[in-house]
């Protein structure tokens, strides 16, 4: 990482976890969630090197696959009547991740809140990322979320130091990024 990358590298992860720090610390579990999926978000560009909105979903679901892996440690049914459908779009959900992704995500950012489900709560223990039973049936701890979070940040962190592919990809969307937004 060339000296105008790091520099970016510790604001960005700066301009990450702070705000999120103070919502939690203040109450804010929703606001604090967006502020960690659109860093997800962002994070799966370096990680892919998107530098165009089309895929940003399987980016998305990448990163959390390789970083934040914890989500897929259950598995849903795909057949019969306990299949979990995306209301939207009527397709399975078939893993947490997706659940993070098309509900979570999409709601929270496209739709400004969360339907009726899922939700996010605290709980102390880290540990606990999420629960779920009954009609809620995908719960996020923030407290357990924000700190995945922070470690998949540190994990990729240590990725870039040493893979030269991640390095291009990083590199690729940084340059994108130091562009003119608009031209003459």
């Amino acid at each position: 990482m060339y000296a105008d990358q790091k520099k970016y590298w510790e604001g960005y992860k700066k301009e990450l976890i702070n705000p999120i720090d103070f919502l939690v610390l203040n109450g804010h579990y929703n606001a604090a969630t967006k502020l960690i999926l659109l860093g997800i978000d962002s994070l799966a560009g370096f990680y892919t090197g998107r530098i165009s909105s089309g895929s940003v979903g399987n980016s998305f679901i990448k990163f959390v696959k390789k970083y934040m892996p914890k989500f897929n440690d259950i598995t849903f049914p795909s057949s019969g009547s306990g299949v979990l459908k995306n209301r939207k779009k009527g397709y399975p959900i078939t893993t947490p991740t997706e659940i993070l992704y098309y509900i979570f995500r999409n709601d929270m950012i496209h739709d400004g809140s969360l339907g009726i489900g899922v939700e996010v709560y605290k709980d102390k223990d880290y540990k606990i990322l999420w629960s779920g039973e009954g009609v809620q049936i995908f719960r996020i701890n923030i407290i357990g979320f924000f700190k995945y979070f922070k470690k998949a940040i540190n994990d990729y962190e240590n990725d870039l130091i040493s893979d030269e592919n991640l390095k291009k990809k990083f590199s690729d969307k940084y340059h994108d990024i130091e562009n003119p937004c608009f031209e003459i």
